[in-house]
């Protein structure tokens, strides 16, 4: 497992870095983005670093040498903010460098308002149902526009089964990029916002046939333990079948 340090602002004059709490919720939100790709963060935890601020009443030259010995337990530090904004982002980075972490700086700064969708990233942890899919699919197509805006409007049958197979093809783009060794390797853009690659075009087929099942009241949990019961009494190959 990949470790990674966050270099983050903590606070500045400038805004819109110059709200420590923010810069938490940005933190936090990174901490988010590794965790959904596998990757250990090497932090104090939150609390710590609070209960360190209030006891060293806000002495910022003992909470540098706190991140700072750090540093180099990490293999690659991200920048999650601009370096001009912090001195002890500077000093942060100086030190991985010292010690060759890979740099990552083409980081999203997020607002805070990603916060949430970012966060969202943690639930990949817990087990989603059925139910669960077809509603958020759902939910986040009709949020998006893709419905109309009360969510009602008609779409042709035939298009949004079409815009399933392009999802379908898109792995099989993948496939021929990558090969075997991507099969399982989910990746993500390089401001670490989009997941990419052949396990996030194969989710993209699910989340196209979900929003489907939630327009149209179609029970996919029902239909896809109804299929799996009967294809568990099917005869091998399903009766001699070559493919």
């Amino acid at each position: 497992m990949k470790r990674v340090y966050i270099a983050h602002p903590l606070t500045t004059n400038i805004e819109p870095w110059n709200d420590l709490e923010r810069n938490f919720e940005r933190y936090l939100a990174f901490c988010a983005m590794a965790a959904a790709q596998d990757c250990a963060v090497v932090s104090w935890s939150h609390q710590t670093l609070t209960h360190l601020r209030k006891l060293t009443q806000g002495d910022h030259g003992f909470y540098m040498k706190t991140c700072l010995a750090l540093v180099p337990c990490a293999d690659e530090i991200w920048l999650a903010g601009p370096l001009q904004v912090s001195k002890g982002m500077r000093m942060e980075l100086e030190c991985a460098e010292q010690h060759g972490l890979e740099v990552v700086q083409e980081m999203a700064w997020l607002d805070i308002d990603w916060w949430p969708s970012i966060a969202a990233g943690m639930q990949s942890r817990i087990p989603l149902t059925i139910e669960k899919l077809v509603q958020q699919s759902h939910g986040t197509a009709v949020k998006k526009g893709w419905w109309g805006p009360d969510g009602n409007d008609e779409r042709n049958i035939g298009e949004l089964l079409m815009l399933v197979n392009t999802e379908l093809a898109e792995a099989m783009e993948d496939y021929r990029e990558h090969g075997m060794a991507g099969l399982s390797h989910l990746t993500f853009s390089p401001d670490k916002r989009k997941p990419t690659g052949f396990p996030s075009e194969l989710a993209d087929v699910l989340v196209r046939v979900a929003d489907i099942c939630g327009r149209y009241d179609i029970d996919l949990n029902r239909a896809l333990n109804e299929k799996l019961r009967y294809n568990e009494g099917r005869p091998f190959r399903h009766g001699g079948k070559h493919a």
